[in-house]
Order: structure tokens, then sequence, then C-alpha cells
């Protein structure tokens, strides 16, 4: 059977707009030889579009939408109908369907003076959505007119569930400027023109609210799960809880779906995600795709541990244990990739079952995540191995200029072991994006007194879970050398006594990091010196003792060589240094 129906329902006398008539088969057999005679009734003005629709042949469940241009001349209530409607059934029976009324209410427009009418332009990027399987559709809204729009707010309708399904908004779009928005959805007709109704919302100062409902078509393929189950099904698995930092994970999928689409051997790949993942969608997706690589992207916390969501979209904490298992659910997996901040220990423990693992080492910011996401889904889509899609991953990290802390972050496990890569230079200062002109001129001074050859960038912006500290700054030196340049710098100064020299090299430094604390004006703040070679996060707190300098080099000294048991970061307590518990 075929049903008819029409959007928008409501136009503006005077005013030209565009309607879509979608034909359904809502059968499951196909119905051929597809004729309807759309007859627009007087008060109603034929702008463009053809009058007549002639399809060879519509498959069961699939859609199609027919689009046409009108302006109505006055205001009432008009019925379109069709004095040659017909189809052939999936049997062959010929059927000729009488009555069709598609009933369009016409209003008379409110006066607005011309020149402050908004226009503005609704696009929809997202071209290729899956059959009833979750994926994001994303779009974006420009204001090609004079005006600014406030309180924007876009809303979508059509045969699709929505997830989180209140509308997208924004403050404002200043003249000239876009906004771009995103919907997790999942389609439940297929075909080459499913209509999508957007609805957009917006206030103009001085003259009040207004909307408009436009009718976009997308295609709707076939789930590849119906026909073809020998593709490389790639898993993308996305968390960003509603109390932590937001993360730009719908513009990671959406740069990811755009180097699918832009790959070469594109048809050899199967790209599913899964937004606003919780516990139970990573298991029912994880057991029922079967996929080959699994993509986790969100929070992930100290301990190795992943934040998924809960049923009110609130973080729900992963365990490493409970990732593996999770992971091991499949039996078909050859590569984990995690872009989640401090995923070492998480990495370690699945590269016991799985061949492939890409980690982080530390914490790494979202645009850096994404940066990497681009250059390895783009060599994978060329057929390029794991090792050589990781490569590619790191060479557009650091040709995207993200802080070099970042591009030190991934790293690839092969049979559980790491891959060495060549990071270059070995020494680079980092502060957070906040940082003013002046701070970073005094956060420079106190560098440039080492003698070290260290320059400091703004650069860094986290993808750590819980970012309670207002400002960072990371210096990655290798930690002896950065100590011994204290003694050199300040023992020259002191006694001929050694216990003497010891305690003004300890206060010298103490008083150094006090003054680069001060160079900071935030709330609280968090200064690392990150040795590369040891995999060290050294934490320096504000007010050190003038012997926690000789006991970082004793503990530095005795450092184990073997990685069982290491720690990767230390603290001072008023005891010593150690790892946090």
């Amino acid at each position: 059977m075929i049903t008819v129906s029409i959007e928008p329902h409501q136009l503006t006398a005077g005013r030209a707009a565009e309607l879509g008539i979608t034909l359904k088969n809502t059968g499951t057999g196909p119905c051929t030889n597809v004729v309807v005679k759309i007859d627009v009734p007087p008060g109603i003005r034929w702008l463009g579009g053809r009058e007549r629709i002639q399809l060879d042949r519509l498959a069961g469940g699939d859609t199609f939408l027919h689009r046409l241009r009108v302006r109505p001349e006055s205001a009432g209530e008009y019925v379109i109908s069709s004095s040659n409607f017909s189809y052939c059934d999936p049997q062959g029976v010929s059927r000729r369907i009488s009555g069709l009324a598609l009933r369009v209410l016409v209003m008379v427009e409110t006066p607005t003076p011309p020149a402050r009418r908004p226009r503005f332009q609704v696009t929809l990027d997202t071209g290729i959505l899956p059959h009833d399987a979750w994926g994001i559709l994303h779009g974006r809204l420009k204001n090609v007119g004079e005006l600014r729009l406030s309180n924007v707010a876009v809303s979508i309708t059509g045969p699709l569930a929505v997830r989180r399904s209140e509308a997208q908004s924004t403050d404002g779009i200043e003249p000239g400027g876009q906004w771009e928005f995103l919907f997790y959805v999942k389609a439940r007709d297929r075909g080459r023109s499913v209509p999508i109704s957007v609805t957009t919302e917006y206030s103009i100062e001085g003259y009040g609210p207004g909307s408009r409902t436009e009718v976009i078509p997308v295609i709707v393929e076939k789930n590849p799960d119906e026909a073809n189950i020998s593709l490389t099904r790639i898993l993308y698995l996305a968390a960003s809880p509603l109390e932590m930092m937001p993360l730009r994970l719908g513009t990671e999928m959406r740069d990811i779906q755009q180097a699918w689409r832009a790959g070469e051997f594109r048809d050899e790949f199967d790209l599913v995600s899964s937004p606003a993942a919780r516990v139970t969608d990573i298991a029912k997706e994880v057991i029922n795709r079967h996929p080959s690589i699994i993509h986790f992207a969100g929070h992930g916390g100290t301990h190795g541990q992943l934040y998924a969501e809960d049923e009110s979209g609130f973080s729900w904490p992963i365990t490493v244990d409970g990732v593996v298992r999770l992971v091991r659910l499949s039996g078909n997996v050859k590569c984990v990739v995690i872009s989640a901040c401090h995923t070492e220990p998480l990495a370690h423990a699945l590269g016991q079952h799985v061949r492939y693992v890409v980690g982080m080492h530390h914490a790494v910011g979202d645009r850096a995540a994404i940066g990497f996401s681009i250059g390895f889904y783009q060599a994978l889509f060329a057929r390029s191995p794991i090792e050589d899609a990781f490569m590619a991953g790191l060479a557009v990290l650091s040709a995207r200029q993200q802080q070099r802390r970042d591009s030190e972050s991934p790293f690839l496990l092969v049979d559980g072991q790491e891959l060495a890569v060549d990071h270059g230079p070995e020494r680079w200062v980092s502060i957070d994006v906040t940082a003013t002109q002046n701070e970073r001129a005094a956060v420079q001074a106190l560098l440039d007194e080492l003698d070290l050859g260290l320059a400091a960038r703004a650069d860094y912006a986290s993808r750590a879970a819980w970012p309670e500290l207002s400002w960072v700054i990371t210096m990655a030196v290798p930690a002896t050398t950065f100590l011994t340049a204290f003694a050199k710098k300040f023992g020259e100064r002191v006694g001929d006594t050694a216990g003497d020299a010891a305690d003004a090299v300890g206060r010298a430094f103490g008083e150094w990091v006090r003054r680069l604390y001060a160079a900071r004006r935030g709330k609280e703040g968090n200064v690392t010196l990150y040795d590369r070679e040891r995999g060290l996060d050294i934490v320096i707190s504000r007010d050190l003792p003038a012997r926690a300098y000789h006991e970082l080099i004793a503990a530095l000294n005795g450092w184990p060589d073997e990685l069982a048991g290491r720690p990767t970061e230390l603290r001072w307590s008023g005891d010593g240094w150690a790892a946090p518990s």
C-alpha cells in the first residue's frame, strides 16, 4: 500500500513556499508503475515542479519525496487532490486510489517591512543516514541577511527517532555568521529522498519571534547488517556526560564520516556510531555488530577508567576490567582506539586480548583527539595497515599545531608492545589557552633564568574528566636536566660546604616555583614537570620545602627499569614524593 502525505501543512498568503509530497510504500514488497497526478486548487498558484509523479518502482519500506513550489493567493483551507493516483501492488494487481485529499491551511501574512525580514539558509551536511541504526544528522544555519537572529532554536521531525529530542539552540547569529547543529537520529524509512522537516525559531529585536519550516531530503540506505556482514566494521562509541566538560564528539564523528565518504575503498568499511552511549548500549552494539575496530571517544579518569552515560545523561564510570570484558563480548575485535585521557593502564590491559590498541599516555586536548582521528581514518580508509594509520594520525595532529604534549600522548600497542616513535626534540613548555599576554611574558621570564632555551606556548586544552584546575603549566624537560640547571644556576652563590649548597639550591628551587605560581592569577593551578623518557608527570606544588629538591633527585636515581609497578605520576606530600593512590 502506498500512502501520500504533505509538508508543511501551513502556508502564508502571498508568499511563495515549497511543498513536499511524500510517497511511502508501507508494505514489504515493491510497488510498480506508480503514478500520481497532482491537482492544485484555485487560490494556489503553481510556480514550479512537475505536476505528475511517475515511478517505475518503489521498494517495500521506501519513501520518495516530490517537491513543488507554489504561492497561495488568499487565506483559507485548501485541498490538494489527485485525478489519477494508481500503482501495481506486489502481486501485480492494478490499484486506482480515489479521494486523495491533502489539506493545507493558508494564513494571512503579518505585515513586516521588507527591509527587516530575516534571511537565512538551513542545510543538512549529512546526506546519507543508515536505516534503523543510530547516526548523526549534522546541519548548519547561515545568516545571509542584515539582521541579527536571536534565541535561535532548530528542531526536526520526520520518519525518524531523535535521541535527546529537545531543540538545538544558540543565543544568536550575527549577519554573515553561521551556526552548526547536530541530532542523534535513527531513520525508520528508507529511500533516496526521505523528507526531514527542519523548523527554525528565532526572534528579531523590535519585531518579536518568528519561525520557518522547510523540508530537506536525505538519503537513507539499507543498514549493512541487513545485507552484508563481511565488511570491516568500525563501531564509534561516544559519551559526553552532562556534568563534565562538553566535548566536540559530534564534530569528530562528522570528520570520520567525511574521511569515509572520501576514502577510495569506502565500500570495504561499515561505520556505525552510538552517541550518548550507556553501558547497556555498548554491550548491545558490541554483541550485535561484531565490530573489527572499536573507537571509544569521551572522558577518561586518572586510573584508566572510561565514563559512559547513565539513563539521565550523567556520568557512569566503567573500570579497566569492565571495559576489557565489554570488548571481549565480540570475539572479532582486532583494534581498539581509546580517544580519552589517561588510558595507558586500560590500553595495556586490552593489549593482552587485542592485537592493536591505541591509547593516550596522559591528558589530551579535544582538538588534538579530533586531529588524530582524521589522519588515522583517512589512512585506514585507503587500506593502510594499522601501524601506518597510527603514524598518519600523529602527522595530522602535529601539522595542525596542537600543543607538543598532545602530539606525544597517543601510543600504539602491537601484540602488547609499544610502537617506537621519534617525537623529535624533547624540550617544550605548554600553558593553557586562557593565559593573558602579561602572564605568558612573566612565565617566559622565569624560564629564561634557567638558560635551557625553553619557550612557552599558550596552547593547552584538555579532554580529561573533571577539569578542576583553572590553569596549567607543563614543562617537558628530562627531570635530571631540569634539576641540574638549578644546581648550576644557584650553586655558585653559596658557601663551600656541600650541606650549605644543598640547602641553598633547594630553597632557590622552591622560591622559583612560588614565583611561577604567582605569574598566573587564576584560582587554582598546576605546575607539572613532564619527563618523557620515564613516562612520568611530576606535579610540583606551590610550597615545597628545601629538602623536596634533593629527595626528588634521590627518587629519580632509584627509578625502576621495568614498566610493571612503575608510577606515572609523583606528588609531594609531607612524607616525601609518592604516587597518588
